[in-house]
């Protein structure tokens, strides 16, 4: 999913993420990777859905992408 989504869809994956490790956490005998796996992708759905909650609030006129530079800085 891009990060430029409107805040209503990235709140729905964040909801559709978090119902999704509910249930994996509540299923018996589930792999531990399985679990860590969701709360990866569920941390990834938030912060899109923060992202995309600042560009609504913003616009993208407001915003200025940078480019780390090749020592991995901002």
């Amino acid at each position: 999913m891009h990060a430029c989504l409107v805040p209503v869809q990235a709140r729905g994956e964040v909801d559709a993420r978090r119902q999704r490790l509910a249930k994996l956490r509540g299923t018996p005998g589930i792999r531990e990777e399985r679990v860590s796996e969701a709360e990866r992708e569920l941390w990834d759905a938030q912060q899109r859905a923060e992202v995309a909650k600042e560009v609504y609030e913003v616009g993208w006129a407001g915003w200025v992408v940078r480019a780390p530079n090749h020592a991995g800085h901002a």
